[in-house]
Formats: C-alpha cells, structure tokens, sequence
C-alpha cells in the first residue's frame, strides 16, 4: 500500500490537469433534471471527456507502450460485491479521493 500512496502523491504532482467543463455541466444538468435529453448530452460529453484512472503500468519502453505494457487499473467495491472502475475528472477530484 505504501508503493501506491507514493505513486498517487507523484500523480498529484502533475503540472497539467484535464479540464472537462462540458462534462461537469452536463453532469449538473442531469441532476437538475433526469431527462432523455440531457441524458443524451452527458453521454457525448462522456465520449469527449479525458480521465485520471488509478493504476499502475509495468513494461514498455523509455514511457512508450509495447507488447510487453501491462495495466492494472484500481477498482473499489461499489456496493460491496459489485467492482467499479474509478475515474477522475482532474487532479483536484482524484486527490480528494485519496485524502478521504
């Protein structure tokens, strides 16, 4: 567990963070009011969107991918017994997760 926490503390010191406003929006949208539309509008916003995903990332060469690269992507039990892949929107998000 210590490896991950320094990993993640490294991952909390990038520079540039991805910005999702029309996800955000659409996700406040859909809150206000569960509708197809604005279903519709989150779905796209969701294909356009760039996410932090918790992992780790072993093999390659000089950080470029190969067939030898091997990802392992974090996932919490969400309700208990049912795995779910966990995302961010940007670092401010991912680093509250890990406070919490």
């Amino acid at each position: 567990m210590a490896g991950l926490i320094d990993r993640i503390r490294f991952a909390l010191q990038i520079k540039t963070s991805p910005r999702n406003p029309v996800l955000l929006q659409a996700l406040n949208q859909v809150a206000l009011k569960d509708e197809p539309s604005t279903r519709a509008a989150l779905y796209r916003a969701l294909l356009e969107a760039t996410f932090i995903v918790p992992g780790e990332v072993t093999g390659g060469h000089g950080g470029i991918a190969d067939e030898n690269t091997r990802l392992s992507m974090r996932t919490i039990d969400h309700p208990p017994g049912n795995p779910a892949l966990t995302v961010f929107t940007d670092v401010a998000a991912f680093q509250h997760w890990v406070e919490d």
